[in-house]
């Protein structure tokens, strides 16, 4: 094998075991930040939503100042044997009756996490 094609060969290696590597690495950062971010924009919307939840409010939901609460977020409240008590769209006009369909056991739910 000419010494040209063992380089070009080298070279092919040596480029794609770099752009694996910065895939990895590329694909741990994003994914670690927006699992973090994705944690912030709960945390920080839980005060609107449980307001909202507990008070009610007169304000369309597509006017309400929910700007802390993605648009399209769905909050419920169940009781302990895991039945809807109340629940709320946030950000989006929706017709009433158009509830997403939730399993009843939802993991960190206070009555999925009981122990037995």
């Amino acid at each position: 094998m000419s010494l040209r094609a063992r380089l070009l060969i080298t070279s092919v290696v040596l480029v794609a075991a770099g752009l694996l590597v910065a895939n990895v690495a590329t694909y741990r950062l994003l994914s670690n930040f927006l699992l973090h971010r994705t944690d912030d924009q709960l945390v920080a919307a839980q005060g609107p939503v449980l307001d909202a939840l507990q008070f009610g409010s007169e304000v369309p939901d597509h006017q309400a100042p929910t700007f802390l609460v993605p648009p399209g977020t769905y909050a419920e409240v169940r009781n302990g044997s895991g039945a809807p008590l109340v629940w709320k769209f946030f950000g989006y006009e929706t017709k009433a009756g158009q509830r997403p369909v939730c399993p009843k056991d939802l993991p960190g739910s206070s009555s999925s996490s009981k122990e037995g």
